[in-house]
């Protein structure tokens, strides 16, 4: 609906006035002339009056005030678990007919409600009852798919979510820890029947083991309605069975643990198998396997992270950096009697040197020494003595009020790469308190965070680093961050942005120079089977200064399979090559590219793993969705006849108006209509003999 008011610059009485103008002219154009008969004259005067006073009254400022109402109608999101478990152990008949009672539902109530279809992984605006949906995702996250919707559809009104799945999740929350802002009805798939079945509830080992040591896998097997049945579990590595231990089930619902010893006596990426050897009575089979991959390395990178005192960003800061098996880190406080005296890779000082106490010769032996070090400035830093003592950023404190900045990821740092979402997220998290003053880079630092002070981007460094420096240095000018682990962990049920900076700033800091010309390396050492794997390749000449253009070759061999061969050009907005679909396995490359008539070659490795979450538990869980709905005031149904009795009561869309201000003036039809009045007076004099 459309209400439209007229307003004016001046006083709407001016009107007379403008009448009165047009009125005055017209009289004194026409009033002596004898030339025309009276017909004329008033045809031609009635022009002219008409002209006149629509010329002056757009004087008056006139304005069109419109105002539009229109209603955005409730929504209805079906939110389909596609995951592989709800067509493999589920009734395909039932889900076809849910499948069929869904798409019927979108097309009846599409005059009420705007129904929209969601699966784990993405939105279907074309959802119909035959469009084949894929029952294909290797893993399911209710918890986040639940928590986009209502990101996504924030300022918008939900009536209802009905949710289609299983009940079984392997991935984030239980969906019964979050809150949401609208129902949730529940549409229960599966058996809820617990069958005969042997699976491994967890293996759990170590990503890294170090040559000449012993390393465990521990394997907890779960037995269900087994009872008196014997279970033997087999450790292989490649087609030798290297141990084998076996059970016998005490109970209906029994867990085993078994340890597994194994010596790590070959340097590299080794591929052992657990395989649990099949009861007779067993439901299914698919679950009885498990993969375990375990790097052996020759030595692991010592950190120390010396504190002025406990506070809780120490506890962000280990939790990132414990993540990576390569790293053996220490904690110690500063003032304590005994610091430990090893010989580290970097050493990280959490606010120190401290403004309040003096440094004792230990931590002074430490700042002047020659490993590198990461400094975490706050509140009780010394700034003075901070600017001293590195080589990243100098300070100058001009009050003793701080800045509330966030963190914006610097576009122009390149020295690691750093995930568009992971950029994205960082932007959202807290501010950290900073010190208010002059912040400068020092010669040859770079800034890997920007100030961000409320919406105003600054280029005042947050975190900086100077990797050419003898030492390296970083400099973090904040305190707070155990307040982004918690905000990430609440947005995306972890905390990856803030562990992979932390993470990967140490990493920079820790390695060793690397003056090779030619360099390539996967992103990461470890993918999942469903995402792509992307390899990277660095080309510099004899000033290390970045060649691109070049033509670079890859080699890409899996154990037991023929190689593949790639290649691309490499480009400063694209020096990697991305491979996607490969198979789980252990992944050989060899990197070459001919530059200046020199050959350069490089070699790495990196694991897919198989995600087979779905497989590992046959049974559904209705109660879990039962409190789901119970929880957020929505129904449970498990029977595709009863989609139609859920009650979606709230049916009141929300309703909008826009309002907007036209200034006549603006109008292109006012401008056509004062030329064809001029035009067809001017016509008349013409014809009549006026001119």
């Amino acid at each position: 609906m459309q209400h439209i008011q007229i307003q004016f610059t001046y006083s709407p009485w001016f009107i007379l006035l403008c009448l009165a103008l047009g009125a005055a002219i017209t009289w004194l154009l026409y009033s002596s002339n004898k030339k025309w008969n009276k017909k004329q004259l008033y045809a031609m005067s009635s022009l002219r009056f008409l002209s006149i006073s629509t010329i002056s009254f757009l004087l008056l400022g006139p304005i069109i005030n419109s105002f539009f109402n229109w209603e955005e109608k409730p929504k209805v999101i079906f939110a389909i678990d596609n995951s592989s478990s709800v067509a493999q152990y589920g009734d395909s008949l039932a889900l076809a007919e849910y499948l069929k009672e869904i798409g019927s539902f979108k097309s009846n109530q599409n005059n009420t409600f705007d129904v929209s279809v969601r699966t784990l992984s993405a939105s279907l605006s074309d959802f119909s009852e035959d469009n084949g949906l894929e029952f294909s995702e290797k893993s399911t996250n209710l918890s986040k798919m639940l928590k986009n919707i209502q990101n996504d559809f924030e300022g918008s009104k939900v009536s209802s979510v009905i949710l289609l799945t299983d009940g079984r999740f392997n991935e984030g929350f239980n969906p019964n820890y979050l809150k949401y802002n609208f129902p949730v009805h529940t549409i229960g798939i599966g058996d809820t029947i617990v069958k005969p079945d042997a699976s491994f509830l967890d293996v759990l080992h170590n990503k890294i083991a170090y040559m000449g040591n012993k390393f465990s896998i521990r394997a907890k097997v779960n037995n269900q309605k087994l009872q008196g049945e014997k279970v033997t579990i087999e450790l292989r590595k490649g087609k030798k069975l290297i141990d084998k231990k076996s059970y016998e089930i005490p109970d209906e619902n029994h867990i085993e643990t078994l340890d597994f010893i194994l010596d790590a006596d070959e340097e590299g990426m080794q591929h052992f198998t657990l395989n649990i050897v099949p009861p007779s009575k067993e439901y299914s089979k698919e679950n009885n396997t498990r993969h375990v991959y375990l790097d052996v390395v020759d030595g692991q990178q010592k950190i120390l992270l010396l504190a002025a005192a406990p506070h809780p960003d120490i506890k962000t800061l280990r939790q990132a950096i414990e993540k990576n098996d390569n790293y053996d880190l220490k904690l110690a406080y500063a003032y304590d009697s005994k610091i430990p005296k090893d010989k580290y890779d970097l050493v990280i000082l959490h606010q120190l040197p401290h403004k309040n106490r003096k440094l004792n010769n230990a931590v002074k032996d430490i700042l002047n020494s020659e490993t590198p070090k990461f400094f975490i400035a706050g509140g009780q830093s010394d700034f003075r003595a901070l600017s001293k003592n590195n080589s990243a950023i100098d300070v100058q404190v001009r009050s003793i009020k701080k800045d509330e900045a966030f963190g914006s990821f610097n576009p122009n740092f390149k020295a690691f790469n750093y995930e568009d979402d992971n950029r994205k997220n960082l932007g959202k998290l807290p501010p950290l308190s900073t010190p208010f003053g002059n912040i400068n880079l020092k010669n040859g630092s770079k800034s890997i965070l920007l100030q961000r002070i409320g919406n105003v981007q600054t280029q005042k460094p947050l975190l900086a680093i100077n990797d050419q420096s003898n030492p390296k240095h970083a400099v973090l000018l904040g305190e707070g961050i155990w307040t982004w682990g918690i905000s990430e962990r609440k947005m995306n049920d972890d905390s990856e942005s803030t562990d992979q900076l932390i993470s990967k700033t140490v990493q920079l800091l820790s390695s060793k120079e690397d003056k090779r010309q030619f360099k390539s390396y996967p992103s990461k050492h470890e993918f999942h089977d469903n995402e792509p794997v992307n390899i990277h390749a660095e080309l510099y000449n004899e000033l290390f200064e970045p060649v691109y253009g070049q033509k670079i070759s890859i080699n890409l061999a899996r154990e037991g399979e023929e190689n593949k061969s790639y290649s691309f050009i490499n480009a400063p907005q694209s020096n990697h090559f991305t491979i996607n679909d490969l198979p789980e396995g252990i992944y050989n490359f060899t990197s070459s590219v001919n530059f200046n008539d020199k050959s350069y070659k490089n070699n790495g490795q990196f694991l897919v793993k198989n995600l087979n979450y779905e497989a590992q538990n046959p049974t559904a869980d209705f109660s879990l969705l039962r409190q789901l709905s119970e929880n957020t005031g929505g129904s449970f149904i498990e029977s595709p006849s009863q989609l139609n009795s859920i009650d979606i009561s709230d049916k009141q869309g929300i309703i909008y108006t826009e309002e907007s201000f036209i200034p006549f003036v603006n109008l292109k039809w006012v401008f056509f209509l004062i030329l064809f009045l001029l035009t067809l007076e001017w016509s008349m004099r013409k014809y009549w003999g006026g001119y």
